[in-house]
């Protein structure tokens, strides 16, 4: 299984990567979209849609709402600030939904409710990526958030096998430990200053650039059991077997769509980190 899970890895990796580096900006775009429908997709089982058409119509919906979050809230848009503001609100009350599932569940568990979830959850990361793109060196940015939630996965699945110890959320998602949840952190963080040191970070940039990287990560972990929390209330075990060893689309995505709105919130208040 574990090779498994690094082969269908390293085999998502070289295109994100060879994308994000190499790719005119409008087919990054196009593939970012291609793979938030996908998930769309997914997350309409979850939301207790059963039937294709009904699903197919959540797809387009999505769709149509991440259009209109572009003339809304697309980079140099007004609304950018405040999507991304309330995006981050809203991920910091997931955090509280995870804490107390659950209970709770009587004011998320209805399927409008959850639809409208998958909306706020998959739209926002779609307009980060536009507007991470759209800065100087974006693409570094880009890709550096995305290596960063990926070291929490893998720090956090390390240390978990390594230590083991109390769990995190026995209630949401049994496997999760304490030492894993640490564990991510570090690494995300260890990441983080290697990157600052090496590109020569100003000293007065480096607290704020730390700080970004460990609200990024705290979200990636919510991120991830939220969909937990989700695949629970709802007995589906994946959200899909598109990828060997991983699950569904989602179940790869779950942290980058809260880490991902919360890092590129970050970069938008403390005016970039690029020069």
């Amino acid at each position: 299984m574990l090779m498994q899970r690094i082969r269908t890895g390293l085999f998502m990796a070289v295109p994100a990567v060879l994308l994000i580096l190499s790719a005119p900006p409008l087919v990054l775009d196009m593939a970012i979209a291609a793979l938030i429908l996908g998930a769309a997709w997914e997350w309409s089982a979850l939301g207790g849609l059963a039937g294709k058409a009904v699903r197919l119509a959540f797809v387009l919906g999505t769709a149509l709402v991440m259009g209109l979050a572009v003339l809304l809230a697309g980079p140099g848009r007004d609304g950018l600030g405040l999507l991304l503001l309330a995006s981050g609100t809203g991920w910091a009350c997931a955090a509280v939904a995870v804490v107390a599932y659950p209970r709770g569940t009587a004011l998320w568990g209805s399927v409008p409710c959850r639809l409208l979830l998958g909306l706020c959850v998959l739209v926002p990361p779609w307009i980060a990526v536009l507007y991470l793109r759209s800065l100087h060196h974006g693409e570094w940015l880009l890709l550096f958030c995305i290596a960063l939630i990926v070291f929490v996965d893998i720090g956090a699945f390390f240390a978990g096998r390594s230590f083991g110890g109390p769990k995190l959320m026995p209630h949401v998602s049994p496997a999760k430990t304490w030492s894993g949840f640490c564990g991510g952190l570090s690494a995300s963080l260890a990441l983080a200053g290697a990157v600052a040191l090496g590109v020569g970070m100003p000293a007065d940039r480096l607290g704020a650039w730390l700080l970004v990287c460990l609200f990024t990560a705290l979200a990636a972990v919510v991120g991830d059991l939220l969909e937990s929390m989700l695949k629970r209330f709802t007995g589906i075990k994946d959200s899909g077997s598109l990828l060997p060893g991983h699950g569904g689309l989602f179940d790869r995505l779950d942290s980058l769509t809260a880490g991902l709105p919360v890092f590129a919130l970050g970069v938008f208040v403390a005016g970039g980190f690029a020069s």
